[in-house]
């Protein structure tokens, strides 16, 4: 299981973990998780493990989903594709579906530099296996879940009747990062008056000079005064 098999496998199933118990929906999910039956002509039971599987059984863990003692076949199914699965999922495991009675069966491919792909199998009104193809928005509408199913990048991911996705792991948990970050980030004080950027401006006025601070007396004549010193010359005295 490579990578792009491994994240959309769990990702998916654990968003579908999750929702079940919050909406209070009798869902048993699993992913990889065995399913042993009997097969015609064959003694021994047979086994598939569906990448993502829902049953409406009683949910507690499991190491198996033994079909004679549970009582029916798990209605959806999904298998996340890989280059070397496309045979196998796409016809082997299609006509295996198909004989055990799953009412609705996903394909989804995804890929890497170009567009992942989605598609699938549901049981008709005749009772026979027909396409089932995305709208015109590339959804797939489960009636038995009454959920979307979409393509997100390399993820396929479910989506309520009102647009809402069911988060994976990965984006809750980004979620929680950012609403830390938001708590710890200091709010403003709303109900702190505001300055009225209306009101005139404070006039910057120059700092007035000290008159009492002594100033310094210059003993030289004025330049004035000293244009109009005159000689004066004291007679001598006998």
């Amino acid at each position: 299981m490579g990578d792009l098999h491994f994240w959309a496998t769990s990702s998916f199933a654990q968003s579908l973990h999750t929702y079940a118990p919050e909406q209070g929906l009798p869902w048993y999910v699993a992913a990889r998780l065995p399913i042993r039956f009997h097969w015609t002509g064959v003694a021994r039971k047979k086994q598939l493990a569906p990448d993502t599987m829902v049953a409406f059984v009683p949910d507690h863990p499991r190491m198996s989903y033994d079909l004679e003692r549970e009582g029916s076949f798990p209605p959806f199914v999904l298998e996340v594709v890989s280059p070397s699965s496309v045979t196998r999922d796409e016809v082997h495991k299609r006509r295996a579906y198909d004989l055990l009675g799953a009412r609705e069966y996903v394909l989804f491919r995804p890929r890497e530099g170009r567009a992942s792909t989605l598609h699938g199998y549901r049981r008709g009104e005749d009772g026979q296996f027909e396409p089932w193809q995305p709208d015109a928005q590339g959804r797939l509408w489960s009636e038995l879940l009454e959920l979307y199913l979409v393509v997100r990048g390399q993820l396929v991911q479910a989506q309520t009747a009102d647009s809402q996705l069911l988060p994976t792991p990965g984006q809750n948990a980004a979620a929680r990062r950012q609403a830390e970050a938001a708590r710890r980030k200091p709010k403003r004080d709303d109900n702190k008056p505001k300055r009225n950027d209306n009101r005139p401006k404070p006039h910057k006025s120059r700092p007035k000079r000290n008159d009492n601070k002594p100033r310094r007396r210059d003993s030289r004549p004025s330049k004035s005064k000293r244009g109009r010193l005159r000689l004066v010359v004291k007679p001598r005295t006998r």
